[in-house]
């Protein structure tokens, strides 16, 4: 099966600037999509923050190859 993957954001009808982040990695297999929060304060900062950290911690259990249950604990 092949995966094709893009992506785009937009301001939509309500906001002056976009707030929304995402991030494609097919290497890792890794789609991500923050929505901003609109209308707070940085909220463009926040969904990129977030975009970075899942982005760098993923990396890292995927280069680590951490276990599934030490990432997620046991049911």
């Amino acid at each position: 099966m092949e995966i094709v993957a893009s992506g785009l954001t937009d301001v939509g009808l309500k906001r002056e600037g976009n707030e929304d982040s995402y991030s494609l990695d097919d290497s890792l297999h890794l789609y991500i999509v923050a929505d901003g929060m609109g209308g707070h304060l940085a909220g463009e900062v926040a969904s990129q923050i977030a975009v970075d950290m899942i982005n760098k911690s993923y990396r890292k259990w995927a280069e680590k190859e951490t276990p599934e249950d030490e990432l997620f604990g046991l049911p």
